[in-house]
């Protein structure tokens, strides 16, 4: 039988609620060379867990495995039961043996059992309840199909992230289950900190290269794969992740059986809380909070789930087609970067969606979130910037020039609500980030390729270093008291958009309570009233600030935007179309051999 996926054990004790459920009672024996579960008679132990569980409709759309098993490695007398979850329906078990006498070098087999091509979407688990004292080593879920040929090439991307980085290639090289799958290991040194000698394996290719972000970086990782034929399939992530071998194990198993086109999109788990599940596959133009089409928003799959739970595991049951996946952990066949081209120059930020929408939208892959596959990711309320809000609005305006193809209203309308957002909370600098991000979409491709980004980025953090003068301290108190803000009248709302927030009238008529704005995964703000202060909440990343009103500074930045939607006029069609014809190109090896090179 040939393995889909490993039983792992936890590596770390306060993530135990990822491998095995919070009712098991056996207890893990750390002591050896190979962790194991020591039983008492009557104790028991649940694999229903995000880690643990077999999530079989993977299989069932994309593969050609149509029987699966558990074996497990036990040593003692048990009863073994498999059991069967579904989404809003009671688990149930599905197969049920005693076993006497077992013996770790002859594992136990627990068949499960196939699932009807027009059925729900299953969850797999087996509980084991010990008879007489015992060990549970270990085990897998396998099948007997034979599967066909993988050779994986993971393609790291960094930039001084050298720890994680390192923990990251020393994981992939110690697994000995992934000497015949993972073919090679690129490592892009964007910030040329890493030395060659640090890599004895051959599986490793170390390449130093200018800092061109990470488009340029993993292009450059793609460009090796496909120029020296290292791996049929390629698997991108990010530097700053913590992953477990067994995840690239998992996609590797999955391609071995995959009977059509299909991309991965692994899950980002929060580092810092390691039980919640931020994000697998996302949409684009989709907000949670606005109906309808926006070419500036995103929209996570499977977003905010914590996974200690077993009935939340559930949810990962339900059917939601991604549009893309983040380049945290993203897999796809190596054509498909050979026919479709290597990423467009967006130095960072939009990158993975232009890719994923080229994949799904254009040459028809599909892309699929396999439950237990992710890794450990920073989480991105540690890193707030201001310049990769300018980078994000800057490329999704590209993107929807080249997928969504919007009016220039429209555009212009995403634009002015998300401007008033952030000019009536009187941050400053984000709004100047936004309407920097529309002048430079003006001027087409050039700017992305002939101006160094980094040159850009220092002109643009320049020019926006006095704009946040007006941010002081501040300690709230204990209750903000506006958890569920009011409703907003439409006399309100037309007073604060006709007066810009306040910024259109004297000081002396802006006595208006404080405004309150709460940032981070529930944001909410109680919006401006004729106010001169705003208060800053951001729990997650555990800081608050308060900002105050500066009318001559939002009147300039106003007047601005105006000025560049009046030259959007003219320009915006001339600009969409030129990312329309370029991109191609601008995609292409010797595009990026020529920037590498030349620093172009």
């Amino acid at each position: 039988m040939h393995t889909i996926q490993r039983i792992r054990f936890q590596p770390r004790p306060h993530t135990t609620a990822l491998y095995f459920a919070n009712d098991s009672t056996a207890m893990l024996d750390a002591t050896g060379p190979h962790p194991t579960y020591r039983f008492e008679a009557g104790q028991c132990l649940s694999s229903s867990s995000y880690c643990n569980s077999y999530y079989e409709f993977p299989q069932r759309r994309y593969g050609l495995s149509r029987q699966q098993a558990f074996r497990l490695s036990l040593e003692g007398d048990f009863e073994i039961a498999v059991w069967e979850a579904a989404f809003n329906t009671p688990p149930r078990i599905v197969w049920q043996e005693t076993v006497a006498g077992c013996r770790p070098d002859r594992p136990v087999t627990a068949p499960i059992p196939a699932v009807a091509q027009d059925a729900p979407p299953k969850r797999f688990y087996f509980r084991l309840r010990a008879l007489s004292a015992g060990t549970f080593c270990g085990g897998d879920v396998a099948t007997e199909h034979e599967p066909l040929p993988v050779r994986l090439a993971v393609v790291l991307c960094t930039f001084r992230r050298e720890a994680y980085l390192r923990a990251t290639v020393a994981g992939l090289l110690a697994d000995p289950d992934l000497k015949e799958g993972l073919s090679a290991i690129v490592v892009v040194d964007n910030g040329r900190t890493l030395d060659a000698g640090e890599f004895a394996d051959p599986r490793v290719t170390l390449l130093p290269n200018r800092n061109c972000g990470g488009a340029g970086g993993f292009s450059r990782g793609m460009d090796e794969v496909l120029r020296r034929d290292l791996g049929s399939h390629i698997l991108l992530m990010d530097d700053d992740i913590a992953c477990d071998s067994e995840a690239v194990l998992r996609t590797i198993a999955f391609y071995r059986h995959a009977a059509r086109p299909v991309a991965v999109a692994g899950a980002m788990l929060d580092m810092q809380k390691p039980h919640l599940h931020f994000e697998a596959g996302a949409l684009y133009g989709r907000a949670a909070d606005s109906a309808g089409e926006n070419p500036l928003k995103i929209y996570g799959l499977r977003r905010g789930l914590s996974l200690e739970q077993e009935e939340t595991l559930n949810a990962l049951l339900l059917d939601e087609r991604a549009d893309y996946g983040a380049f945290w952990y993203f897999a796809f066949p190596a054509r498909y970067a050979a026919q479709g081209g290597l990423l467009l120059p967006f130095f960072v930020i939009g990158d993975d969606i232009e890719f994923g929408l080229r994949l799904t939208r254009r040459m028809g892959v599909e892309v699929a979130a396999l439950p237990g596959v992710g890794v450990w990711h920073q989480p991105f309320y540690s890193k707030i910037s201001q310049i990769k809000r300018y980078f994000f609005v800057r490329n999704l305006l590209v993107i929807d020039a080249l997928y969504n193809q919007s009016g220039y209203w429209r555009i212009v309308r995403a634009l002015a609500a998300d401007f008033e957002s952030d000019l009536c909370k009187f941050n400053y600098g984000m709004v100047l980030m936004l309407v920097r991000a529309f002048e430079d979409f003006l001027q087409g491709p050039p700017l992305f390729t002939a101006v160094d980004p980094l040159a850009l980025m220092a002109g643009i953090t320049d020019e926006a270093k006095d704009l946040d003068d007006n941010v002081r301290p501040f300690l709230p108190r204990e209750t903000w008291g506006f958890e569920q803000p009011p409703r907003e009248s439409l006399l309100r709302a037309a007073v604060r958009r006709l007066t810009l927030g306040g910024h259109l009238l004297p000081r002396r008529l802006l006595r208006g309570a404080p405004m309150q704005v709460l940032l981070g995964g529930v944001g909410q703000w109680r919006k401006n009233f004729l106010c001169r202060t705003a208060f800053f909440l951001h729990r997650e990343a555990g800081f608050a600030n308060a900002r105050d009103i500066v009318p001559a500074r939002g009147r300039r930045l106003a007047w601005r935007l105006l000025r560049a939607f009046w030259k959007g006029r003219r320009e915006w069609a001339a600009a969409r179309d030129a990312w329309r014809t370029q991109a191609h190109e601008l995609s292409s090896s010797a595009f990026w051999t020529s920037y590498w090179k030349n620093g172009k």
